[in-house]
């Protein structure tokens, strides 16, 4: 009996140790989350809009915008639309596209809007919509890979992975390489077709293994769903400027950038905590941007002449900005790079 105890006494404690630091882990992500959003938000109500000057016709070319029928992407839809452009809204649901279909045509007469149906949790799907697109022939000049889950409770996707993940970053880094060649054959005489990759500043504040996105991730308190978010952008950043590099050194016509599109007042929040959904209620009402100024941050990078040969950039508020440190070493880029091909069943090329 004495020898079990000492046996199971020394497991138990190493245990409730685990257990504690876990807590601890959970409750450091979720401040450093809102505190990064706070800080975010008073940068955002302290500085001017960007001024954007008239932005160029689209109306011969062809945009994808994942997650375009709701919140910012619907925006983003609605202004290219507005733009002349061909706009493909990817989403999971026909009601949902057709509802926004319908109210961009009332602004917008002329608009050619249509909608294929993605769902980013997964890979077949993604595969299908861009077999799908690849079909009908037309060009594509634009891929704003705008959709994301946030602050999602723990689950799995059909392909194993965890879902902000796959979500957020790996199914729109399977849509980006299956639709490369077809942007590259699109792109305009002396210009480029451009990938747009929505991140967050709360990248800043992920803490980041790359082994982890590898790994199923247990449904305790080891899990934050904070930090997987965060997580899951910087990852989209990382990805991003290996991406650029590589297109770069291939000579492709394909730019690639990310935007922070800013704290803003959509959908999202519905998964926050209920000690500070009402309190989140009335900051979003008040002090939050709208999805359509959030929209012109995306369209901005995606069309402005300005920005014809810029690749590999990160942009706030239409201007270039400053991403983390952790996001900047080009050992961890072309880490998650690898490892991102991998988990897509892709050779790292």
């Amino acid at each position: 009996m004495a020898v079990e105890e000492q046996t199971i006494l020394p497991q138990f404690v190493s245990s409730s140790v685990q257990v504690v630091r876990n807590i601890v882990l959970y409750v450091l992500y979720v401040i450093k989350l809102y505190v990064i959003g706070a800080i975010a938000l008073i940068c955002q109500l302290l500085e001017k809009s960007a001024p954007v000057r008239g932005l160029p016709s689209q109306s011969s070319r062809t945009a994808i915008v994942t997650g375009g029928a709701c919140g910012i992407g619907f925006h983003i839809s609605k202004q290219l639309a507005s733009l002349g452009a061909t706009v493909v809204i990817a989403c999971r649901h026909k009601a949902e596209a057709d509802d926004a279909i319908a109210k961009i045509k009332e602004d917008c007469h002329n608009a050619n809007v249509v909608f294929m149906q993605l769902d980013l949790a997964s890979f077949k799907s993604v595969r299908d919509f861009a077999a799908k697109f690849l079909s009908t022939k037309w060009p594509l000049h634009i891929l704003i890979n705008n959709a994301g889950i946030m602050l999602a409770p723990f689950g799995e996707t059909e392909d194993g992975f965890e879902r902000h993940v796959q979500v957020n970053h790996l199914s729109h880094a399977l849509l980006t390489s299956l639709l490369k060649k077809k942007m590259e054959s699109s792109a305009p005489e002396g210009g480029a077709a451009r990938v747009v990759n929505v991140s967050s500043v709360v990248h800043h504040v992920a803490s980041f293994d790359p082994k982890t996105f590898e790994e199923k991730q247990p449904h305790d308190w080891s899990y934050s769903p904070h930090n997987a978010y965060a997580a899951s952008k910087l990852a989209i950043l990382l990805y991003t400027y290996a991406l650029s590099r590589r297109l770069a050194e291939d000579g492709s016509k394909v730019t690639v950038n990310a935007v922070h599109p800013g704290i803003v007042n959509t959908g999202l929040y519905h998964n926050v905590h209920w000690s500070i959904s009402c309190l989140m209620d009335i900051l979003k009402e008040l002090f939050f941007m709208s999805p359509e100024q959030a929209g012109l941050s995306v369209v901005y990078v995606a069309t402005s002449p300005d920005l014809e040969e810029t690749s590999g950039c990160y942009f706030s508020n239409c201007q270039k900005v400053g991403s983390s440190t952790l996001s900047k070493l080009p050992s961890l880029q072309e880490d998650v790079y690898t490892k991102t091909c991998q988990m897509l069943g892709k050779k790292s090329n």
